[in-house]
């Protein structure tokens, strides 16, 4: 201290305070004035002056850069600090950088006492520009598309950011449920803004993230909440979705809202959540997801990876996100995919589960090539009973991507990893489930590991196959993998233990895959306890309610439609043996489904029926490959063995109860109306109509496709046959129905006269 009354630091102090390059301010208050004392390096640098003139500025107009709009509170709060010691933390704005534009600061301070007792205030300051636009942008997500549609859709929910807990969003509901006692400023956190009086309130609502929900009590009213928390992205952000339902007390009869409260609970969890990008280095990140109704074809949800993005329409609608992929696409090899993606065909295979759930597709960007996994979910809305879709993106591209993935997926308590590059006859394995230094990652040759003797016995045991050759290896994959570009396989070891493998087409033309294999005895065990305990219990909900039948009826439904899958794979798979009959059984559901609408059916039995043509042939998996692809006409005795497929089908369906009537389909539908048919000789209305319908719409595609023997037949041959058909080989009935379908130009022989 001097003369002047101000505190003056030593030579050695003040030339290292000042080559700090944090933007430090230091100052002394004398005589109710605020007296600049010291400015870093850091300090000139941010407000873009020299020092000289710095603290000129600062002793003469101290908030002559400050927005006007800000000035009044920083004086206010200034006068506070410097008076009162009072902590100092404020976000303004003011002109940086010698530029005229303002930016946001973030001012901290606090005092202290020097060794003569002078109490002097260090200020530090940071440039928040950037974060506290993100603030703003966030404000402005509450009035997006997707926040209206979760204010009007959804309960009680709140978006929170996963690091800081700040809140990314909240809707009326859990405003009305948890009633917030401020007002919302930008940046607060879940804590602050509801409540904020009670600081060690709502300490575990986030203590079991993704792991379920949980019971807490609400500290304003005393009632017992039911909490959900999951992972999520908020604007490519990691984030958590929080949902909160009332709690219904076990005396209480469970009700029809409380039946829609789980079900909302799983609609929520599952097409509303999302993984976030854990690779900060790959550009673009890796991971997303994009949610459609698709019910009105309106994107609901945009989450998803930039590389699709191709203009800003992309995603607007289903159908126009698929067109850019198809635009996108490298190959043709998934035109299949395209050709049944859309919304139309997602919608009618809805009841069915018989959609694409995964896909691995070759897109060529600016960046180049790259592969992006698809992950495809749709789920019928509680509220409104619409569908909606859910794509899941991931970028598989990269190596590092695929070195990181694999440690990853380590950690889920997988036997091992594979990344297979099987053209370049190399595979990289990372082996164990327990310690990390347990664990092997070594490099294989596939060729070598099919010659050994260990190699090609684990392998006929894990997929009940033996290979002779990589080839083969290749095309079981791509046999099993189908339209999907992935397939799963259970096995039980020897030792009694139950392993699954998992494995995804990463690059087919390449012939690149990912493998994961688990141990599921543990699980399989678990499940069966599970189900045990399912079956008590739903004996005493339904005693108590009737309406907890329904949750009981779709976990069937869940059964029963994995099992279906099971059967269309395997009908897909007997599709691919022959190039001529490729597709037949779907056209034979088509036209067989359209039939059933002209005869009134509802839109229930019309989906029944469409899966039963479906499988109609599936006892042809039974029927030798030099039979059933001969290139001519077959003999008497190759005619009686193929016939036999009938009963093959109706063995196999037989026990297969998702589809009504399945086996009767797979029976029946070559039995004649005169009654000269095979294999029962039914005539006339003793056929099940379901047959008769499947008869017809199988020989009229059969006319109008190309074999090994003949060409395809004109439409005036077509229109003879069913009509000399008429009585004999096809009820009178369906032929006039069959005759109008052709006239109305629903089946494709408008090329052929």
């Amino acid at each position: 201290m001097n003369n002047d009354g101000a505190f003056h630091f030593s030579k050695e102090h003040k030339e290292a305070y000042e080559m700090l390059p944090t933007p430090l301010g230091i100052y002394q208050l004398i005589d109710c004035k605020v007296v600049t004392l010291l400015v870093s390096d850091g300090l000139c640098d941010l407000i873009g002056k020299e020092r000289s003139l710095l603290m000129d500025h600062f002793n003469t107009d101290m908030f002559g850069n400050v927005h006007p709009d800000d000035a009044e509170m920083l004086a206010r709060l200034g006068y506070r600090f410097a008076t009162k010691r009072d902590s100092y933390d404020i976000t303004y704005r003011t002109r940086l950088y010698g530029r005229n534009e303002y930016r946001y600061v973030h001012a901290v301070g606090q005092f202290r006492q020097m060794d003569d007792d002078t109490f002097l205030a260090f200020l530090e300051y940071t440039d928040i520009t950037d974060s506290e636009q993100q603030l703003i942008h966030t404000l402005q997500e509450f009035d997006s598309p997707k926040a209206r549609f979760f204010d009007e859709n959804m309960g009680a929910m709140v978006v929170v950011s996963s690091e800081k807990k700040q809140l990314l969003y909240f809707n009326k509901a859990v405003c009305r449920m948890l009633s917030p006692k401020v007002n919302y400023d930008s940046g607060m956190t879940f804590q602050q803004y509801f409540y904020s009086s009670l600081p060690d309130a709502m300490n575990g609502l986030f203590d079991r993230v993704d792991m379920g929900p949980k019971v807490i009590t609400e500290p304003y009213t005393h009632r017992d909440l039911e909490v959900n928390t999951i992972s999520s992205t908020w604007n490519d952000e990691p984030a958590y979705v929080v949902y909160f339902y009332e709690r219904l007390a076990s005396s209480q009869v469970v009700n029809q809202d409380n039946a829609l409260r789980h079900k909302r609970m799983a609609f929520n969890s599952l097409i509303f959540s999302g993984s976030k990008n854990e690779l900060a280095y790959y550009q673009n990140g890796y991971k997303g997801y994009r949610v459609w109704n698709l019910t009105r074809n309106e994107m609901i949800l945009n989450e998803g990876n930039a590389f699709i993005d191709g203009d800003e329409n992309t995603g607007k609608t289903f159908d126009h996100y698929m067109n850019t992929l198809y635009r996108m696409s490298a190959t043709k090899e998934n035109d299949y995919f395209f050709n049944i993606c859309t919304k139309d065909q997602l919608i009618l295979r809805y009841e069915s589960r018989a959609y694409p759930q995964n896909q691995t597709i070759p897109i060529q960007t600016k960046a180049g090539r790259i592969f992006i996994s698809l992950e495809i979910t749709l789920m019928k809305s509680p509220d409104t009973g619409e569908i909606y879709i859910k794509v899941s993106e991931e970028n598989v591209t990269d190596e590092r991507v695929v070195d990181t993935l694999m440690m990853q997926t380590i950690k889920n308590q997988y036997d091992y990893i594979a990344y297979l590059d099987l053209l370049a006859n190399k595979t990289r394995i990372v082996f164990g489930t327990s310690t990390p230094e347990n664990r092997k990652n070594t490099a294989v040759k596939p060729v070598d590991y099919i010659k050994s003797a260990s190699g090609a016995r684990q392998l006929e045991i894990y997929f009940r196959h033996t290979f002779s050759s990589l080839d083969d290896l290749v095309a079981y994959i791509d046999d099993r993998c189908g339209g999907e570009s992935s397939f799963f396989q259970v096995c039980e070891l020897p030792n009694g233990r139950f392993k699954k493998i998992f494995i995804q087409v990463i690059d087919r033309s390449n012939q690149i895959y990912y493998l994961q294999c688990s141990d599921i005895t543990d699980i399989l065990q678990t499940e069966r306890k599970r189900e045990k305990e399912l079956k008590e219990a739903n004996y005493k909900v339904q005693m108590a309610n009737k309406d907890l039948h329904e949750a009981v009826r779709a976990e069937h439904e869940k059964v029963e439609s994995i099992l279906l899958q099971t059967i269309l794979s395997v009908n897909n798979a007997l599709d691919a043996r022959d190039e001529y009959t490729c597709r037949h059984s779907e056209r034979v559901s088509e036209y067989s489904a359209e039939v059933a609408r002209r005869l009134g059916w509802t839109a229930k039995k019309v989906a029944n029926l469409y899966n039963i043509a479906l499988v109609h042939d599936i006892g042809k998996i039974g029927i030798p490959d030099a039979l059933l692809l001969k290139p001519a006409a077959l003999t008497e005795s190759e005619y009686e063995q193929l016939k036999k497929h009938v009963e093959i089908g109706s063995v196999i369906l037989k026990d297969f109860t998702a589809i009504d009537k399945v086996s009767e389909g797979a029976l029946y539908h070559h039995e004649r109306y005169d009654g000269s048919g095979y294999t029962r000789g039914l005539s006339g209305e003793a056929i099940p109509i379901e047959a008769r319908i499947i008869g017809v719409a199988d020989a009229v595609d059969a006319m109008n496709s190309t074999r090994p023997y003949r060409e395809r037949q004109s439409k005036r041959y077509i229109i003879d046959e069913l009509n000399n058909g008429r009585g004999t080989q096809f009820d009178p009935l369906l032929v006039d129905i069959m005759l109008e379908m052709i006239n109305d130009g629903l089946l494709d022989l408008s090329d052929l006269l």
